[in-house]
């Protein structure tokens, strides 16, 4: 696996090309390793957002956040918004993917979203992504449209909030998103990165992937047994880091224990660990 030295390099050539301190938020989206980042995972983000502003000589009035994930809920993006308000300090997004839901949420409420190509806004009202076929997922669609109408004054978008609608998956689709030149018909505060920063964004992307497993050959969890026939081996549960929050100055990840299925959701549990404690 990438190391976290390299990971700081990555989000330190990132920071020089925003001039401004980066911290990264990413969750796996896929099978059984999918996150929906939450409440507690918001606390975990104060953590991170603390020791990336001690960290500076001087308080730092805006950072940059890389999001990268989908579903989530709208308490993640809430949180957020109240502990930046709350700091008095702006944030701006970039965008190296296509996001949905809580992080759709966080982006709206970003002074302007920095698009990688690859990047889009995906519908905010998705929901949770384990919980998609629950019918709490309606009632998390509509707190995320009241969420936005909170978002949206502070962030400085001329964006109307009658507009709300062509941001909801029944305008968008599932699984697409809007670029750009959607976003500015919106008047959303958006536009592609310039070519070095779409290249420091993009390596930082691809370490993430790395990093949450998703581009990591698959390898099987059960050899045949030498002993019995027609049986297998199970291989002892391992530890996979399924969401990553870090900046230069601290790093949180969230560790999935493969030994420690949901009874009652196609899901794994974990915790967060956080270097340095």
């Amino acid at each position: 696996m990438t190391t976290p030295s390299r990971e700081n390099e990555l989000l330190a050539e990132l920071a020089r090309q925003a001039g401004m301190p980066v911290i990264a938020i990413a969750a796996n989206w896929q099978g059984e390793y999918a996150v929906d980042l939450d409440a507690h995972a918001a606390r975990i983000f104060y953590d991170v957002l603390a020791a990336t502003i001690a960290a500076e000589d001087v308080r730092p009035r805006e950072l940059a956040l890389v999001v990268a994930g989908q579903g989530g809920y709208p308490a993640f993006a809430d949180a957020i918004r109240r502990a930046f308000s709350g700091l008095g300090i702006c944030y701006r997004v970039y965008l190296p993917c296509t996001v949905d839901a809580s992080l759709t949420l966080i982006c709206l409420g970003a002074t302007q979203i920095v698009l990688h190509p690859f990047g889009g806004l995906g519908p905010l009202d998705a929901g949770p992504l384990i919980e998609r076929s629950s019918p709490d997922v309606e009632l998390c669609g509509h707190g995320a449209l009241q969420l936005v109408q909170r978002l949206l004054p502070s962030s400085g978008h001329s964006f109307d909030t009658t507009k709300i609608s062509r941001l909801q998956s029944v305008q968008i689709g599932p699984g697409t998103a809007l670029g750009e030149v959607d976003l500015k018909r919106l008047g959303i505060k958006a536009h592609t990165a310039e070519a070095e920063e779409q290249d420091a964004l993009w390596r930082l992307y691809e370490h993430v992937e790395h990093v949450l497993g998703l581009t990591r050959r698959p390898q099987e969890r059960f050899t045949p047994s030498e002993q019995w026939p027609d049986e297998v081996e199970f291989e002892p549960a391992t530890e996979m880091i399924a969401a990553l929050i870090c900046s230069t100055a601290r790093r949180a990840v969230l560790e999935l224990d493969t030994g420690r299925p949901d009874p009652d959701m196609p899901r794994l549990h974990g915790a967060w660990h956080i270097t340095p404690e």
